[in-house]
């Protein structure tokens, strides 16, 4: 995830909070002078349907701050297949339309990637 520079201590002590409200240990890395951060949650003794709804929750609390904070999914690491779902999700469809405009333009044949980032029809 990426941060304004100027949240990230915001983020931090927030994330803090929803990791104690979810019982989920995580461990945090970040990028002080460019705002990204990495987040590691450990699954522990949790059952794997525990875990999938456990994370799931977290997840939806986590990016929502991040969003509220005027952050994105991903600042360096890009989106992928796993987070696909979740960048559609949170970001603004205006900007969605002006990415998947650029892609159509660039990658006619959409070719590039397929599937990775978000869908173009």
């Amino acid at each position: 995830m990426v941060v304004p520079v100027n949240q990230i201590a915001t983020l931090m002590h927030e994330a803090a909070g929803i990791s104690a409200k979810y019982g989920l240990i995580t461990r945090i890395a970040s990028h002080a002078g460019d705002g990204n951060v990495h987040f590691h949650v450990l699954k522990g003794d949790l059952a794997d349907d525990v875990w999938d709804s456990t994370l799931k929750a977290f997840q939806k609390d986590i990016y929502t701050l991040v969003y509220q904070l005027g952050g994105k999914l991903s600042g360096e690491h890009g989106i992928g297949y796993k987070r696909r779902q979740l960048m559609e999700e949170y970001t603004n469809p205006d900007e969605l339309d002006m990415m998947r405009a650029v892609k159509k333009a660039l990658d006619p044949n959409l070719i590039l990637n397929p599937g990775k980032i978000f869908t173009v029809e």
